[in-house]
């Protein structure tokens, strides 16, 4: 396979789907608690490229669970990174993420892109 610096991949593509992060070498590391805190973290080449924090909303026993922070690394920005995280928390947790009040302009261009994977659907 040959390898592309990231720079030749956002010119090439918009977003990459989980499996093509994978098979670029993007690590996905998941540590949930039991008290409803979900955090994932994302390395490449031992650098820590991005990270997520999700929260329970409402009691333990809601299927909703709402982002705390999210961080992606400005060289790995638009790969998908993000949306990849947002997948896993809700397919790792069982869970449904809700859009929440207090948002940037980065967050709410993910939020409305089309065919969203991720979240509950407005």
């Amino acid at each position: 396979m040959k390898v592309i610096k990231t720079s030749a991949y956002k010119q090439a593509f918009a977003q990459f789907n989980i499996s093509q992060l994978k098979e670029m070498g993007f690590e996905f590391i998941v540590d949930d608690d039991p008290s409803g805190d979900f955090l994932i973290t994302v390395i490449k080449d031992k650098i820590d490229v991005a990270e997520a924090l999700f929260t329970q909303t409402g009691n333990l026993a809601s299927n909703e669970m709402s982002i705390v922070d999210v961080s992606t690394a400005p060289a790995y920005r638009r790969l998908g990174i993000a949306t990849a995280m947002y997948q896993i928390a809700e397919q790792e947790s069982g869970k449904t993420i809700v859009r929440t009040p207090d948002r940037t302009p980065d967050s709410d261009k993910l939020w409305e892109q089309p065919g969203r994977p991720f979240g509950k659907q407005e």
